[in-house]
């Protein structure tokens, strides 16, 4: 089972070095190559053979409607990847099937050529009239022969005089057969020459996957699929995640002994992978809940994390307890939140129920929502904190000036 996809749709950048395009790094490790049939305009005329016995096989030829996509041959490749296009008109190196629920097989045969297809219904529109109007005039033919040998009471001279002496070569001909003719016709007007570029091609996923773990690990960033479906919308959390596989599963992040040195490297690695992931100084927190354990225990009114929010499923033996916590939120806030996403004081009120709470709590709602809290949502928050005879600590902000004011207590 084989799922495609398109040349834009892969991330090149986090693929191929800066002294190679795709085309050539598929070419370097002989990856599948595919452009899609246009099945609006093109049809698939295949040639193959088929064994009847392990000695003895029969050529076949014809329309085949059951295949999307043909893999391109190494020549073709290399023609693009000097010249950025190429022209082709028939393919032998395999394909793969139309889609079905997204997926494609693979489909063997020994050439095909792609035939315009309004071309080719006019040319054999045209040809089934000339075989309908012989079939016709053999017919009549037959007619006129059976009439004359059949007794009949009609006089002599309203009979079909000399009719047994027409013959089938009396009807005019055609000049071949009807595959012959189809054959002619295919060869002579309507087979297509295609120009395609990088744009025009199609590849396996796991090809592309597994290109993209093979770069990773080169640059010491082995990726791990991410569980979630929120990896463009928040991709601070995407990285903390790929950092916890890089540093707790393979270890290979840093070297440091030192935690304090450790939690620098896995700083630095975070913003080595996407400094714009992490707004606002936000980087500080993200990187201390990579690590496998970290100490709640430290500092004043620290909590352990709600267990109730672990999700065990969606969670691996390398991720902290704190990070699934995080990642389990995010989840829940991009697809099962219904009220207003601009309203994050529930992102605020969700994340203090599972433990977190302070710089970290304001980092996590910029990482998840895409904006810190508002000066608005801070005086609320704290509210809703001393409202439960809950202390709190002070929150960060973008914009200093935007700080709230708050009321003093008596003592």
């Amino acid at each position: 089972m084989r799922k495609i996809l398109g040349y834009a749709a892969v991330e090149w950048s986090k693929i191929v070095e800066s002294d190679e395009t795709p085309v050539e790094l598929c070419l370097r490790r002989k990856i599948p190559v595919y452009i899609k049939i246009d099945t609006s305009s093109q049809l698939v005329y295949r040639y193959y053979h088929s064994s009847i016995s392990p000695d003895q096989k029969i050529a076949f030829e014809g329309l085949y409607d059951d295949l999307a996509y043909l893999r391109l041959e190494e020549s073709i490749l290399e023609e693009i990847a000097v010249f950025g296009e190429a022209s082709v008109s028939s393919f032998e190196c395999g394909g793969l099937s139309s889609p079905k629920n997204l997926i494609v097989e693979k489909v063997e045969f020994d050439r095909v050529e792609l035939i315009d297809r309004n071309r080719w219904e006019e040319a054999k529109r045209h040809f089934e009239l000339n075989m309908k109007e012989w079939e016709m005039r053999r017919e009549w033919v037959e007619l006129l022969r059976n009439a004359e040998e059949t007794p009949s009471s009609e006089p002599a001279e309203g009979r079909f005089e000399g009719a047994s002496r027409l013959t089938i070569q009396d009807i005019p001909e055609i000049p071949h057969s009807l595959m012959t003719k189809l054959r002619d016709i295919r060869q002579e007007k309507v087979v297509v020459t295609i120009k395609i570029d990088e744009s025009d091609l199609h590849f396996e996923i796991a090809d592309i996957e597994s290109m993209m773990q093979d770069a990773l690990k080169k640059r010491g960033r082995a990726h791990c699929p991410y569980p979630f479906t929120h990896e463009k919308e928040m991709p601070g959390l995407y990285w903390m995640y790929q950092a916890a596989y890089v540093h707790n599963k393979l270890g290979s992040l840093t070297t440091k002994k030192s935690s304090v040195e450790r939690l620098q490297d896995v700083k630095a690695w975070l913003l080595e992978n996407d400094k714009n992931a992490y707004p606002s100084r936000s980087i500080r927190n993200a990187a201390k809940f990579v690590p496998l354990h970290h100490d709640r225990k430290r500092g004043k009114l620290r909590k352990e994390f709600v267990p109730d929010v672990y999700d065990e499923r969606k969670s691996p033996d390398f991720i902290s307890k704190g990070l699934s916590c995080i990642l389990s939120i995010a989840d829940w806030w991009e697809r099962y939140y219904q009220g207003d996403k601009e309203d994050r004081l529930m992102l605020a009120i969700k994340l203090d129920a599972s433990g977190f709470e302070g710089l970290e709590l304001g980092d996590l709602v910029h990482l998840i929502s895409g904006k810190p809290l508002s000066a608005e949502d801070v005086l609320a928050f704290e509210a809703h904190l001393t409202e439960k005879g809950q202390d709190h600590k002070p929150f960060d902000f973008v914009d200093k000036e935007k700080r709230p004011k708050r009321a003093r207590t008596k003592q």
